[in-house]
């Protein structure tokens, strides 16, 4: 199967669906063992302040991957020579999908680095077109193909 735009979105969105699922369970098994919990004093507590720290961090755990989906389920990049979020980009260096910071994924065996576009080196991509190219980490990278 050819790599395409539709086919890195369908799995990006795959997997940010499974980690959504993770945390919602991680979130219902904090709050029944929450319910579990029971002591007297202090114990009882701090208990209390850790378990309320530990739902908030999950919490917004899911915030930032249910937003992930929503940027995601958003992507439509109109067919303009140059890179827009939503692109799929072939370089010199490997292939890159313009849409959250997710970081390195594969699809049909081949590496995937899912990038923001307010990310450095999403910044840098912005704007160009194939055959342009860009400097980072002290390497000419050059644009290929954009999908």
């Amino acid at each position: 199967m050819e790599l395409n735009q539709q086919l890195v979105k369908k799995e990006l969105l795959s997997i940010l669906e499974q980690k959504k699922a993770s945390i919602l369970h991680i979130q219902q098994s904090t709050v029944h063992s929450n319910d579990a919990k029971s002591s007297a004093g202090d114990k009882h507590e701090t208990g209390i302040a850790m378990a309320h720290l530990e739902q908030e961090k999950i919490g917004k755990q899911l915030q930032l991957v249910e937003s992930m989906l929503s940027t995601v389920n958003k992507l439509t990049p109109l067919a303009l020579p140059k890179i827009q979020p939503g692109n799929l980009i072939h370089t010199s260096s490997g292939w890159y999908f313009l849409s959250v910071g997710l970081g390195k994924i594969e699809v049909d065996e081949k590496p995937i680095y899912c990038l923001s576009s307010q990310s450095p080196i999403g910044q840098q991509l912005l704007g160009k077109q194939a055959n342009d190219q860009i400097r980072w980490q002290d390497k000419n990278i050059t644009i290929l193909e954009i999908l």
